[in-house]
C-alpha cells in the first residue's frame, strides 16, 4: 500500500486509487500528477497493490484484497 499525504493540518478525506489489471500500485505515481492533485484538493490518496486479483479475495483465503480495502 502506497500513500500520498499532503502537508496540511487536520483530518483529511481518503481517496482509494485502484490500479488496472496490467499495472501495479506505482502506476499512479509514475503516470499521473497524483501528488500535486492530492495537495491541491487536500486529500490522502491510498494506492493498494492488488496483483491481478480484480481486488477479490482469493478462493484459498490467502490473499484478502477485498477485505483489506473494505475492512
Amino acid at each position: 500500500l502506497w500513500v500520498v499525504v499532503p502537508e496540511r493540518p487536520g483530518p483529511l478525506p481518503v481517496v482509494w486509487q485502484l490500479h488496472g489489471h496490467s499495472d501495479d500500485h506505482s502506476a499512479w505515481l509514475r503516470r499521473t500528477t497524483i501528488e500535486c492533485e492530492a495537495e491541491r484538493i487536500g486529500c490522502i490518496v491510498a494506492m493498494p497493490f492488488g496483483e491481478r486479483s480484480f481486488y477479490h479475495d482469493s478462493a484459498d483465503g490467502l490473499r484478502r484484497w477485498e477485505a483489506h480495502i473494505l475492512d
